[in-house]
């Protein structure tokens, strides 16, 4: 049995033997040859997606091994157990049923116990010439249709393994594979040299001081118009949005700062004067007239269903519509600006915005 050091070898582990692998490799197309693989104490072994030694190596593995570039050269050995191939069906509680693939290729669901222990690993993948590294997520982050690999076969899951590549979406394995704070909104505290302190209002449980980093990426909306973290001030509202990042974009926060300011429904334009339903804290909504003038502006902001944003444009009063949702500076007397938010469904454009731009938010435009 011939003993060498490969540049490029797949196949299965027979046994080890010593400080030597002995693999029944693919020479070529149905020709496999028993060889034994002489390791070292510069060898780079990887076990299941982890770091690992020739003592985790068991008889029956797949195992791929190259020899990685350098003087002097040495070998990387990646072998990996048999494991429970599927499709996520859903997740239930501590568990996560599959629809496994079984030998004659038809399928079965198949129930996984995992516990405190198990480790989900999304591997890294290469997506328009960007590389993501892998990382370890949550059990609760595995979604419908990802196929993933269960170690060991039967029992609890020691590890779940899932390849983003085989997803077909990749907007998906970028989400889980950026991590990313979660959005927030509620009233900014202070900026802390680059960090905002943000007392955050969740959808549910107690409001919480969190603070969020910007750097040069960062993009600020203040007032409806491109701004920058000196333009904020302690008491504006603030609306927090990870973007993760895309072939066409790294991973960014946008943040929209508003003053002090008058919101509610827009009821109606009465010539000058622009009519608004306002929610009142603990009373019913109450009809307000807002006095504007030929300085007044009305800013449009629109968001697309998917996240993307149009460049905010200067509209006219005219652009108001009944219902709309708006934002009026100051909060008392005669309005400097009125900022509208739009939401496009179902690929509606309104008429009043410029096309569409995959960045958030852009330049504003004049009247």
């Amino acid at each position: 049995m011939p003993a060498f050091r490969p540049r490029a070898m797949i196949g299965t582990l027979v046994k080890v033997d010593g400080s030597n692998l002995v693999v029944n490799a693919l020479q070529g197309p149905g020709e496999w040859k028993e060889v034994t693989v002489v390791t070292d104490d510069r060898t780079e072994l990887t076990v299941d997606h982890g770091p690992g030694k020739l003592a985790d190596l068991r008889p029956g593995m797949r195992v791929s091994i190259i020899e990685l570039p350098g003087t002097p050269a040495r070998l990387a050995v990646v072998a990996t157990s048999s494991g429970l191939f599927g499709a996520v069906v859903r997740i239930d509680g501590r568990n996560v049923v599959l629809r496994a693939r079984r030998p004659g290729g038809d399928r079965k669901e198949v129930t996984v116990v995992t516990d405190e222990k198990t480790k989900v690993i999304v591997l890294g993948v290469t997506l328009g010439g960007v590389h993501y590294p892998g990382r370890v997520v949550k059990v609760d982050d595995l979604k419908t249709g990802m196929q993933v690999q269960v170690l060991p076969v039967t029992g609890t899951a020691a590890k779940i393994i899932v390849s983003p590549a085989s997803w077909g979406r990749g907007s998906e394995a970028i989400r889980l594979l950026t991590p990313l704070p979660a959005p927030a909104s509620g009233t900014l505290v202070k900026v802390d040299g680059r960090n905002m302190v943000v007392h955050a209002r969740p959808r549910a449980g107690q409001a919480k001081e969190v603070t969020f980093a910007t750097d040069d990426k960062t993009e600020f909306l203040v007032d409806g118009e491109p701004g920058k973290l000196a333009d904020l001030n302690a008491g504006m509202t603030v609306a927090v949005s990870p973007l993760p990042q895309t072939y066409r974009r790294p991973a960014k926060l946008t943040v929209e700062a508003t003053s002090k300011c008058l919101s509610g429904r827009l009821v109606k334009v009465d010539g000058r004067n622009v009519a608004l339903r306002v929610r009142q804290p603990g009373a019913e909504p109450k009809e307000m007239v807002v006095a504007t003038d030929e300085k007044t502006r009305a800013i449009l902001l629109c968001l697309t269903e998917d996240d993307w944003f149009f460049r905010p444009k200067v509209g006219r009063l005219e652009d108001l519509k009944t219902d709309m949702r708006v934002m009026v500076l100051p909060e008392t007397g005669t309005a400097s600006e009125i900022i509208v938010h739009l939401v496009m469904r179902g690929g509606t454009q309104p008429a009043s915005m410029p096309a569409p731009r995959p960045r958030r938010p852009g330049q504003v435009d004049g009247p």
